[in-house]
């Protein structure tokens, strides 16, 4: 498995109801309810594709990570970094910001 995969699955994991439009997008994510789909087989993946394709799933993971009451603070800072690099799309970019911040 690849970074990028590794970082889709975990925000997967962490986060389906968003991602199935199961449940509400938080306020200071408003900006994505574009990108959600809601009540399809499949929605949570529709949903990933079109935050891929339009290059917003670093922030549609931080914005939820921001929010999320079950974390503390370092564990939020440190998930915050992992998806902001994991869920870049452009492979060079993710390697290029994996060697700077190795």
């Amino acid at each position: 498995m690849d970074m990028f995969s590794f970082g889709v699955l975990t925000l997967w994991i962490m986060y389906k109801p968003y991602l199935s439009g199961a449940n509400s997008l938080p306020p200071n994510m408003a900006w994505a309810s574009k990108y959600v789909v809601h009540h399809a087989e499949c929605g949570d993946l529709e949903t990933i594709d079109n935050l891929k394709n339009n290059e917003k799933l670093a922030k549609f993971s931080q914005g939820l990570v921001e929010v999320d009451l079950g974390l503390e603070d370092a564990a939020k800072l440190q998930l915050e970094g992992f998806f902001g690099v994991m869920l870049l799309c452009d492979p060079v970019a993710r390697e290029a910001e994996l060697r700077f911040q190795g």
